[in-house]
């Protein structure tokens, strides 16, 4: 199936949403974040299983799992892609920046735009952060207060 919703938690009062799709992938939008769904496709029949989330302003929290041979997630935001399989991450965007870190599994994360070279491959505690017309930085552990402050802005009650 097909199909392009955009989720918004800043029409109405300050809240997080947490869609849960076909596949149990969550995804969690924190106060005042936009994202846009534009492809989500769940074949078991045919072992495929693909999503595409946009992600255009704050906190947001991925729960991705593998669940067939040919699963792909990806991440778009303004200056990053995310593309992830099994996986827990946490991020934050502004129209300038993107903040990845992984909770459990892996993230490989590339410039949005292609002419701009540089790859890394998160794990477990890793972080990366990608700002206006630079590759992502190498891959560092986060400070327990910024991971704990993304968990926060991401939790439901």
């Amino acid at each position: 199936m097909r199909s392009t919703a955009k989720i918004s938690s800043r029409r109405w009062r300050p809240s997080k949403i947490k869609p849960v799709l076909l596949d149990g992938t969550e995804l969690t939008l924190g106060e005042r974040g936009t994202m846009t769904l534009s492809k989500f496709v769940y074949a078991p029949q045919h072992k495929m299983h693909q999503g595409v989330v946009s992600i255009a302003s704050g906190f947001f929290r991925a729960v991705a799992r593998k669940v067939l041979p040919q699963t792909l997630f990806e991440m778009r935001t303004g200056t990053a892609v995310a593309a992830v399989r099994g996986t827990q991450w946490l991020c934050e965007v502004t129209p300038e920046a993107t903040a990845i870190v992984v909770l459990q599994g892996k993230v490989a994360v590339v410039h949005a735009h292609r002419s701009i070279r540089g790859k890394v491959v998160l794990t477990p505690g890793l972080g990366t952060d990608v700002r206006g017309n630079r590759p992502p930085t190498a891959p560092k552990k986060w400070a327990e207060e910024r991971v704990s402050r993304l968990l926060r802005a991401t939790e439901l009650p």
